[in-house]
């Protein structure tokens, strides 16, 4: 009985031990750097995409965003949330022609410290989701 109450509560103390874990610290000069570069956001959360990288999320003054940047601070990439409808019509055309039987589920334009700048797509169908860069013939900001 004693082996059935321990094999029960090991997992439970290890799991209320791993949430009573702290969020890891955002270091001051990625704090700075996005401070910098979006002085107009608002309702910042953080969170660690991978070690060595934060992610904030944020509103901007013209919708959802998010915004990644290394432990030193550097920019890596931003991503603006934007509606299926507001894409370009030569990726709806294609969307439609190639994925018409996945319901399309959310959208973003993301811009990276490169210059490059690629529409990012998650769709599904039924069970199957799939999520990709796309890089439309268009190379343009969605506004």
């Amino acid at each position: 009985m004693k082996n059935i109450i321990l094999a029960f509560l090991c997992p439970c103390i290890i799991v209320l031990h791993a949430c009573g874990q702290k969020a890891a610290e955002v270091p001051d000069a990625v704090k700075t750097a996005f401070a910098n570069k979006f002085p107009e956001a608002k309702k910042v959360s953080w969170d660690m995409e991978k070690p060595g990288e934060f992610e904030a999320e944020f509103k901007g003054s013209d919708g959802e965003y998010s915004a990644n940047f290394t432990s030193d601070g550097t920019w890596v990439e931003t991503e603006k949330e934007i509606d299926i409808s507001d894409l370009p019509d030569a990726v709806q055309s294609v969307l439609n022609e190639q994925y018409g039987g996945y319901k399309s589920n959310e959208a973003g334009q993301v811009m990276r410290s490169d210059g490059s700048t690629f529409l990012k797509l998650s769709w599904r169908k039924s069970i199957q989701r799939m999520s990709y860069p796309f890089l439309p013939p268009v190379n343009c900001w969605v506004h």
